[in-house]
């Protein structure tokens, strides 16, 4: 039975055979910070971001449309 899904899934989701595997790690800080999608905070400017994104829908593998910034505290 766990073949036929797993066989069922890929057969859906070609991209999960191709997808990118990374990691980001979370790094503690001390100070406060206010979620508002700016990266402007003392506690976020040391934090290394994730950057250059690929798109999975509707050009797989190619770059962003959107410049994307991620941080994890």
């Amino acid at each position: 039975m766990n073949r036929y899904l797993l066989i069922a899934f890929l057969f859906m989701f070609p991209s999960a055979l191709l997808a990118q595997h990374r990691s980001l790690h979370a790094v503690k800080i001390n100070q406060s910070i206010t979620i508002d999608g700016n990266l402007d905070d003392a506690a976020w400017q040391n934090i290394e971001p994730a950057t250059d994104f690929i798109m999975s829908f509707p050009s797989f593998g190619k770059p962003a449309a959107e410049k994307t910034i991620v941080k994890i505290a």
